[in-house]
């Protein structure tokens, strides 16, 4: 039996089982749902007859019905299903295996190593958010694309699906149309302005394939529509068609579209041909980089919405203070580049500071308040060719020093709003193996900054010093990096603790886990990490998903 037909089989135990100890009668709409995700999975993970027997039983039920099952009556009208269980059990593993599909095989045969080596990029390749409240499904579809150098954050809740998608912007959505709560419908519409803005491509699945769906879909703001079950090397193709296409467009766009301002690909043209002007005419000029102090004040107190209004505000005010000859861009996040032509140090200094004073002066209104925040600056002179990104790499240096003074200073005058520490990330690794925990904090401290942005690292042996450490209570992000399995409080323990016991935001957890326990991960998914490793792992892979995770921290 394949690790994802044991997962999908002990799913459908556990459910059984729920509903059996409650001894309350089932109702319907949880019938349907149960049902129609065996007839999305089951055939995907060539459980062909669980499929067609989920679709029999559907056709007399509806995900809007009011009707009351008693448990016998529930366990007659899908004695099929119950009959087909109990075949796996007569089977035995090696019986399921040997009907195993040859995509399957295909899929399976992908996750074996290579005769030779493989380089692993260290830079970050495309986000895909997945939701689907099938875990079992959700982890197929995360590690089939993730095999296809993808790196995936999947989820069966929608509210950290908004969470992750205005937090970490993904570069595509995969989302499952029939979910518990909140239909993919609804998601999409939650989604659907800033998804359009910045052409994020979005993908349904369902397996309710009828033309009134479909249309549905696509109407909705879809980019495409997959019918469950679904063949995955096509389902992988079609996401990854998506992805080439949002990057193609992106590469031909020379503004940011959130904002409106020129984009990094914009300046590293522009800067290469005023840097020339410059050599040729025996003239200088200048690079500045501007930071909004306590912005991630803004998110946690009125959302990422009223946030991204802020930041278009603030790119309509910056716009008015460049004159011709220069060059404004958005950079990243809260960040901006300021290209400027001749000038001293002193003529320069006296000019960003009269800037940074008359942005501290004006205010915008969100939600009824009036919101003023300031702006931290650094620059540098040039007068020769310089690469751009060395150059903003440079910079982006001196912005952590402008931060760490600003946070060390008794009184912050540049902040109007937020408390605690700002530009810092604090980031735990909390593992029982100390060889784990030394690598790992010697691989963050090489990462010491992200956009800029400084990490504080601790490690622990396991989760009740972590919890015992009041530096755990600080103001600000974490970013914890937790262990499975480890004595006195392992990692289930502290995750299920931190998100019944702390706001939602507050942590982002990566687990590690042990290879091939699809239950154990299954459990985590629905406990509520943002992401998982297995052991073993790669060290570039881990810190491409550390740097995705930490978008957006400490701001």
């Amino acid at each position: 039996m394949t690790k994802f037909q044991l997962l999908f089989i002990r799913q459908f135990d556990e459910t059984i089982a729920s509903w059996r100890s409650a001894n309350e009668p089932i109702r319907e709409a949880d019938l349907y749902g149960l049902l129609h995700r065996i007839k999305g999975t089951a055939a995907t993970i060539d459980l062909q007859e669980w499929t067609t027997a989920a679709e029999k039983l559907l056709i007399d039920l509806s995900d809007e019905g009011t009707r009351l099952w008693t448990m016998a009556e529930f366990e007659r009208f899908i004695q099929s299903i119950m009959a087909l269980r109990k075949v796996t059990d007569t089977l035995g593993e090696q019986g399921l295996s040997d009907r195993a599909s040859d995509s399957f095989r295909e899929i399976a045969a992908t996750k074996a190593e290579p005769s030779t080596p493989v380089k692993v990029s260290e830079v970050p390749g495309p986000l895909v958010l997945v939701i689907d409240d099938d875990v079992a499904l959700l982890q197929l579809m995360k590690e089939r694309l993730e095999q296809e150098g993808c790196i995936v954050l999947a989820t069966p809740y929608p509210n950290k699906a908004i969470q992750w998608f205005y937090e970490l912007k993904p570069d595509c959505i995969v989302l499952d149309v029939v979910m518990p709560g909140q239909s993919g419908f609804d998601l999409l519409t939650i989604l659907q302005e800033r998804s359009q803005r910045f052409m994020v491509p979005v993908l349904l699945i369902s397996a309710q394939n009828d033309t009134e769906v479909r249309i549905k879909a696509y109407q909705s703001g879809a980019d495409d529509f997959i019918s469950k079950p679904f063949d995955f090397n096509e389902f992988v193709v079609r996401v990854l068609n998506k992805l080439r296409r949002k990057q193609a467009v992106s590469q031909m766009m020379l503004t940011d579209e959130l904002t409106g301002l020129y984009n990094t690909q914009y300046l590293r043209t522009q800067w290469r041909q005023i840097s020339q002007k410059a050599i040729a005419e025996g003239t200088s000029y200048w690079a500045a980089q501007f930071d909004i102090n306590a912005f991630g004040s803004l998110n946690e107190r009125y959302g990422h919405a009223a946030a991204d209004g802020y930041l278009h505000h603030t790119a309509g005010w910056l716009r008015a203070q460049v004159r011709t000859d220069e060059l404004l861009v958005r950079w990243d996040r809260d960040r901006f580049v300021f290209l400027g032509r001749e000038g001293t140090v002193e003529s320069i200094t006296e000019r960003l500071n009269l800037l940074s004073e008359l942005f501290a002066a004006q205010t915008c209104e969100i939600a009824g308040d009036v919101v003023s925040l300031s702006l931290s600056y650094v620059f540098t002179t040039l007068d020769g060719a310089s690469d751009p990104d060395e150059c903003i790499a440079a910079l982006s240096e001196a912005m952590k020093d402008v931060k760490l003074s600003l946070r060390n200073r008794s009184s912050d005058t540049h902040t109007i709003i937020g408390a605690g520490p700002k530009g810092v990330c604090h980031v735990a690794v909390i593992d029982d193996d100390p060889l784990i925990r030394n690598m790992l904090e010697r691989r963050l401290r090489d990462m010491e900054v992200v956009g800029g942005e400084g990490l504080e690292i601790r490690t622990f042996a396991d989760g009740e010093a972590f919890f015992s450490d009041e530096w755990h209570h600080s103001e600000g992000a974490y970013l914890l990096i937790l262990d499975r399995m480890m004595p006195r409080m392992n990692g289930m323990e502290v995750l299920t603790r931190l998100r019944a016991e702390y706001p939602g935001d507050k942590y982002r957890i990566l687990m590690l886990t042990g290879n091939g326990d699809e239950t154990e991960i299954a459990q985590a998914i629905q406990a509520g990490t943002d992401d998982y490793v297995t052991k073993p792992f790669r060290l570039p892979e881990l810190e491409a998903r550390i740097r995705r995770l930490l978008q957006g921290r400490g701001r």
